[in-house]
């Protein structure tokens, strides 16, 4: 009794405190089933329910949910209450040895699972297929273009020097002679123009010895010249275009660069909002009609500084204060700039289904005038001077010369030649004669009152008594000027004035002016003649019984509002992603700030060169700093290097019978072969595809994207591969195995053991219990002739 007492006395102490303030709560059973019910809670909400981790609350990927704190704090709890419980409540002994297996492995498991996610690095990156080596004799640094459609450098001091142009690709040129008869190669049409030759190069990658210039007739340098090359000391080669970085998914980074720099310097932003729209003010940005009010949602996230040194934005203090998951920069005019600058948007339909819309600058020589040439804008400053656009439709130039009170009106389309070869065209009555050099439309007016306007010029040799003068006469009062013998622009001679009209070639011009003036449109018919109608906005006119004009808008002192425009909901690509993400960046030091709008580039490529239209988008941005330097600005995400270098050998397609007709299903594989760069050069070709990746330096690579084949474009220019890390995983197998075999254990070896463990026990009761018989019935027989056991 005293033995007992004693062994069930509680402890005192550091003892007693230990089981108060930890084992309590540890060593509870049913502690540990609610911390169960409550992982499975949070795993089904952040899995099953994904709105709800994306609340703006939250701003969460399924991986950021799953490595948040509160869900690792549940797994360290359980981790605890399965040791504790184990250790105090379950004996380590054979029977229990399935227990203690799954619970061994349980805990393996998520210590496996805590350095995966801890130390998790996934991405993608493009890496493309070729690019040429170019050496020019007398250049030191080679220059390298990239291979893929339409690709083009300069090389030189002057423009003028060598140009190069990517104009055809050939991914798999099967060669038609010589010992590679039958070999596919990677082949490349470069177009080549020289100082003193154009010409085109073909190049084979991995075949050198079959370069050659094409001339401009399409005959062979080999055949016409007698030798393989035009010019021999352009040197021209396909190489491995390397990739050095992969970009991370899910993140976001801030890339800066001083205008005409290489390299670009990272600047990680953390905490980024990824769902939800944050703006501060409803200001920022346009709306579509009909869509509802954005609630304002602020934020002001300090960039990080750049790991690097470089930074041209190091001194400044860099913020993002808004942030848009789907919208594009978008121009919206509206009235009240201090300037004259007419705008105006019209539509011109022709039939329920056919109708087009158009923003038109009536001083911007790119927007005065639609795409096609259809409809224009102009402004008159009087009616005199409306009334002369419309008698001169077919355009003219009008002469009067001094000392003769007679006005001459040539009209252009009588003017049968143009050029300095023309004849030269009296003008009847005088001793003068002019020629037409050239008429030339859209240029920019650089000065005067009417700076920023576009302007019509005709380039005239007008022969006078005293000699030859060149001039060149503009549509805008004030601006013709006579080019003199030194080469400079004076004031035209006083003895002849000229006045130029260029009429109209458009099928509908919109004329505005002062109030005095109104609003026309003018129609050109068939026959030359023009039909001229007053508009409002607005208000529709009809050109024919099908073709009609409407006036949508018109400002005459607009200013241009560019924000970006929120695209909404319904309307987005569910599986874009970030693609369509802006942000908001304000860069400040002292007392001057800047924002501006950054759209979101999928990789921070080094240059233009790597961009593929509608594939791979690259549109940095541009800021003055104010010591005068321009800045580079770029909005990505966070890259990481790779342990090697990695180049794109070849890129197959793996396809079902008929071959790649365009649709994804007629293809089973895509297949890159890579080759890595490591002490020892390039390594062999190993085979990335969708269901193998390759492994190197602690990284697999697998196949994410690829460059499809397009009508007019040959595709497989470059290969997306994605890049990951998976440390950790063979800790989480080991584990599944410790607890998968404790599980066999507990449920198969343990009922055997036990059956046989009770097997035992009632053999030796059994065998127990017969010798007790036996000695009883021995007694029995011995007593009655008073004989003793004892």
């Amino acid at each position: 009794m005293e033995s007992k007492a004693a062994s069930t006395t509680p402890p005192t102490g550091r003892t007693s405190l230990l089981d108060t303030l930890f084992f309590s709560w540890a060593n509870n059973v049913w502690f540990g089933i609610a911390v169960l019910a409550t992982i499975f809670v949070y795993s089904s909400l952040g899995s099953a329910i994904p709105p709800l981790r994306q609340h703006p609350w939250f701003e969460m990927t399924e991986m950021e949910w799953f490595n948040w704190w509160p869900f690792k704090l549940m797994i360290a709890l359980m981790c605890t209450v399965i040791t504790v419980v184990t250790i105090k409540q379950i004996p380590l002994r054979l029977l229990n040895a399935g227990v203690w297996m799954i619970h061994s492995g349980i805990i393996t498991l998520c210590a496996g699972s805590a350095y995966y996610f801890s130390t998790k690095l996934e991405g993608d990156t493009p890496i493309f297929r070729r690019q040429a080596v170019i050496s020019i004799a007398g250049q030191e640094e080679q220059a390298r273009l990239i291979i893929r459609p339409g690709n083009h450098i300069s090389i030189g001091r002057s423009p003028n020097d060598y140009h190069f142009t990517v104009s055809q690709i050939f991914p798999e040129w099967v060669i038609a002679s010589g010992r590679d008869k039958g070999k596919k190669a990677h082949m490349t049409w470069i177009d080549c123009v020289t100082p003193q030759e154009r010409f085109t190069r073909q190049l084979l990658a991995g075949y050198p010895q079959y370069t050659e210039d094409i001339l401009p007739d399409g005959t062979r340098a080999r055949k016409t010249l007698g030798r393989p090359l035009v010019d021999r000391t352009l040197e021209m080669t396909l190489d491995y275009v390397p990739q050095t970085e992969f970009f991370l998914m899910d993140s976001s980074a801030l890339y800066t660069r001083e205008h005409g720099a290489k390299r670009w310097i990272e600047r990680p932003v953390e905490n980024m909002p990824r769902y939800h729209e944050h703006i501060a003010s409803h200001d920022e940005v346009f709306l579509t009609a009909g869509d509802g009010p954005l609630p304002l949602r602020p934020i002001d996230i300090p960039v990080q500084p750049a790991a690097e040194p470089g930074d041209p934005l190091a001194d400044y203090q860099v913020r993002v204060q808004a942030y848009l998951r789907y919208a594009f920069l978008a121009t919206q005019w509206r009235e009240g700039g201090e300037r004259l600058n007419p705008v105006a948007r019209v539509t011109l339909s022709a039939g329920p289904d056919a109708r087009i819309d158009y923003e038109l600058v009536a001083f911007d020589r790119h927007r005065y005038r639609s795409d096609n040439g259809q409809v224009v804008m102009r402004w008159v400053d009087s009616a005199a001077a409306l009334d002369q656009l419309v008698e001169s439709a077919e355009g003219r130039l009008i002469f009067r010369v001094a000392g003769n009170d007679l006005e001459h009106t040539v009209l252009l389309g009588d003017i049968e030649s143009r050029g300095s070869e023309a004849a030269f065209t009296p003008i009847d009555g005088t001793e003068f004669a002019f020629r037409v050099k050239a008429v030339m439309h859209d240029l920019m007016r650089q000065s005067g009152e009417s700076a920023g306007q576009s302007m019509s010029v005709a380039s005239l040799e007008i022969k006078t008594p005293e000699g030859i003068i060149s001039r060149f006469v503009a549509d805008v009062d004030g601006a013709s000027r006579d080019l003199a013998a030194d080469g400079e622009m004076v004031k035209p001679d006083p003895s002849i004035e000229v006045q130029f009209r260029p009429g109209i070639d458009a099928r509908v011009t919109l004329v505005t002016g002062p109030p005095e003036v109104g609003t026309w449109v003018l129609f050109k018919e068939s026959q030359g003649g023009i039909e001229r109608r007053a508009v409002s906005p607005g208000r529709t006119v009809a050109a024919t019984d099908q073709v009609r004009f409407r006036l949508n808008q018109l400002f005459t002192h607009a200013v241009e509002d560019i924000r970006p425009r929120v695209v909404p909901r319904e309307q987005r690509d569910r599986d874009a992603r970030a693609s369509y993400s802006m942000i908001k960046v304000e860069i400040a030091k002292g007392d001057w700030s800047e924002s501006i709008w950054l759209d979101f580039n999928h990789y921070a490529l080094p240059g233009e060169q790597y961009a593929i239209p509608r594939r791979i988008h690259y549109h940095p941005s541009e800021l003055r700093l104010p010591d005068g330097r321009v800045v580079e600005l770029m909005y990505s995400r966070q890259r990481h290097p790779l342990p090697v270098p990695v180049a794109l050998d070849t890129f197959e397609l793996a396809t079902h019978a008929g071959g790649y007709t365009g649709a994804t299903i007629t293809i089973r594989d895509f297949i890159s072969q890579l080759r890595f760069k490591t002490e020892d050069g390039w390594s062999d070709r190993i085979q990335m595809s969708s269901n193998r990746p390759a492994a190197m330096g602690g990284f697999w690579f697998f196949q994410a994207t690829w460059d499809p084949p397009a009508q007019g474009y040959a595709g497989m220019n470059y290969t997306g591969a994605g890049v990951g890390n998976r440390n950790g995983v063979y800790i989480q197998l080991a584990g599944t195995c410790i607890a998968v075999t404790g599980m066999l254990f507990a449920f198969y070896v343990k009922p055997i053991i036990r059956r046989r463990m009770q097997d035992r026990t009632a053999r030796h009761a059994a065998e127990a219990a017969d010798r007790t018989s036996r000695t009883t019935a021995d007694r029995k027989t011995l007593e009655p002739v008073g004989l003793s056991l004892h």
